[in-house]
């Protein structure tokens, strides 16, 4: 007689934990911006252009090319050491370094890196 009452308290408390998590995952994802929202507000599109993705660059002048395929051509490992201006590209490094937090550095990178050729 008790191990069904068990059973279902343990039932319970699984659902009930799990409901908690599931809640909280999708809080802390509704107010995390993504790699996109990222990338305009903190200004890439200053100098950079992401064509495929409707971001025109602001500065005419601006020497960043057009990202449109960034994930094909680097990888992540690369776009974060040259965010971090920790790497040099043809004996430059990248004009700014990234200002936001890491994990905000990572959302921007994962997203770079769905930008690729079709």
């Amino acid at each position: 007689m008790r191990a069904p009452i068990v059973r279902s308290i343990l039932f319970l408390v699984l659902l009930t934990v799990t409901g908690v998590l599931l809640a909280s995952m999708m809080a802390a994802a509704q107010g995390a911006p993504d790699g996109k929202t990222l990338f305009v507000e903190n200004k890439c599109n200053m100098c950079h252009s992401i064509d495929s993705q409707g971001i025109e660059k602001k500065l005419k002048s601006g020497k960043g090319k057009d990202l449109s395929t960034v994930g094909t051509d680097r990888d992540p490992a690369w776009l974060q050491k040259w965010l971090k201006k920790e790497i040099d590209l043809d004996g430059k490094k990248h004009e700014k370094s990234f200002k936001g937090t890491d994990a905000e550095l990572d959302t921007l990178i994962k997203w770079l890196g769905t930008l690729k050729k079709k």
